[in-house]
């Protein structure tokens, strides 16, 4: 970088000129053109002088405004460069001087800035811009704005017609967080989220969640460096993970887990809405608003809600606990898949329990009525099992079940039932019933009485 110096014409007026090679000291000799043109400015006024300085620069504008004695250096954003719909207006800043630069003397030049002032930012002073921007800044930084709009979403909302902001100005249909921002970034003022606040109405009225992260963006974009955005993180992440154990879903989809992580993180799903939508995906036959984000990712990505494999065994524990293993075999995986979804409401477990009910008393006897296959059974396995070696879910199954529709006494149906399959333990019994009653002799042989 060439440093220049300032000198004195003949005239008496201040100019400056190259000064290679030349030691730079802030005072006579500056790092760049800019600097020491703003110390011949700063003394040519100083001796109530007033010129046209004209020296070699690369401030070339898009167009240069004038107004009064004032001369604004413009710059335009089209909508694209930053995402924006063609619809959409451009955005100007500009930078203002006393002086018109020969370069820029090539460009447009048009009286007034009224035209453009609702959607203009002002810069400052051009005599004061860095030497990183020389030229038109916008070239230099354009990649760096269209990745933070990408990356900050809240720096293209738009701001309602008529919209007032907490200044007093009138911001309405204008892109009031992006023009904060940019004149924050040319101008190194140091915003921080009130200052945001104060020109967006837009940014006020976002759910309290949705200002949470915006703020936290506005301080940066490093998890490790953004305590605030580390924070918001965590919950999300322990939100999620919390839901996915509650319903029993560890084996859930990598991307749908990621959606419902990214609204939480983002602020559009709240702890309760998160909890709902979550509710929604997971018993997916029950009514409600689901987020056309979460549907329109799981459509995207082929993806079907896993069944929770808790809720699936809560079903067949409660099928088996009402009905039994031969009469609950009625329900198919799907059959089971659909009942979980009762979980999902409140009081699900009882209705349930009614549909099971009914189911068992209409294939019971009238004694069996009203009440389940655990109870019934708590009070017929002794008993059945003093009459033989009883097999309840292999060899018995179907005796179990013609016994639970017979109103007939149960130690009769019980002891010819085992009789008639020769079952050993039935007939152990008929031999210790029969020594009890004194017949041992009769059976152990007939040469005692005679009897074959």
């Amino acid at each position: 970088m060439t440093p220049y110096k300032v000198i004195q014409g003949a005239d008496g007026k201040y100019t400056i000129t190259p000064a290679p090679g030349q030691a730079v000291d802030g005072v006579t000799v500056f790092i760049d053109a800019a600097r020491a043109m703003k110390a011949a400015n700063d003394l040519n006024k100083a001796g109530d002088t007033d010129t046209d300085i004209e020296v070699e620069t690369t401030i070339v504008p898009d167009e240069v405004r004038k107004v009064g004695n004032k001369y604004y250096y413009v710059y335009a954003i089209e909508p694209k460069d930053v995402g924006l719909g063609e619809e959409e207006p451009t955005i100007y800043f500009y930078y203002e001087s006393d002086y018109l630069y020969d370069p820029a003397k090539d460009v447009p030049l048009k009286e007034g800035i009224s035209d453009i002032a609702d959607f203009a930012v002002s810069f400052g002073n051009l005599e004061e811009i860095d030497d990183k921007l020389r030229g038109n800044p916008l070239d230099l930084l354009i990649e760096d704005i269209f990745a933070e709009t990408k990356r900050n979403p809240y720096l293209l909302m738009k701001e309602e017609d008529g919209a007032v902001n907490n200044l007093g100005e009138d911001v309405g249909g204008e892109y009031a967080v992006l023009y904060t921002y940019l004149e924050d970034l040319f101008e190194a003022k140091g915003f921080d989220t009130k200052d945001y606040d104060l020109r967006s109405p837009a940014l006020l009225a976002l759910s309290a969640e949705e200002r949470a992260y915006a703020s936290a963006l506005f301080l940066g974009s490093d998890v490790k460096s953004n305590a605030s955005l580390k924070a918001l993180q965590d919950k999300a992440m322990l939100e999620v993970s919390s839901l996915m154990l509650r319903y029993g879903l560890t084996d859930m989809d990598e991307d749908l887990v990621e959606v419902f992580y990214d609204l939480r993180y983002k602020g559009q799903l709240n702890t309760q809405t998160l909890a709902e939508q979550f509710r929604l995906a997971v018993f997916t036959e029950l009514p409600g608003y689901r987020d056309p984000k979460i549907t329109q990712a799981m459509k995207d990505n082929n993806i079907r809600m896993s069944q929770s494999k808790a809720y699936m065994k809560k079903v067949d524990d409660r099928i088996m606990s009402k009905l039994g293993k031969q009469l609950g075999a009625g329900f198919s995986k799907e059959d089971k898949q659909y009942l979980t979804n009762v979980y999902g409401i409140e009081g699900g477990e009882a209705i349930l329990d009614a549909e099971l009910q009914e189911i068992w008393d209409s294939n019971v006897a009238e004694k069996y009525k009203g009440r389940n296959y655990a109870t019934v059974m708590a009070g017929l396995r002794p008993v059945l099992n003093r009459e033989g070696n009883f097999d309840e879910n292999g060899r018995d199954a179907e005796f179990v079940q013609d016994l639970l529709r017979s109103e007939n006494d149960v130690f009769k149906d019980a002891r010819k039932y085992f009789l008639s399959i020769g079952d050993q333990g039935a007939f152990n019994k008929m031999a210790s019933t029969l020594k009890a009653s004194g017949l041992r002799n009769v059976i152990s042989g007939g040469a005692v009485t005679g009897l074959y």
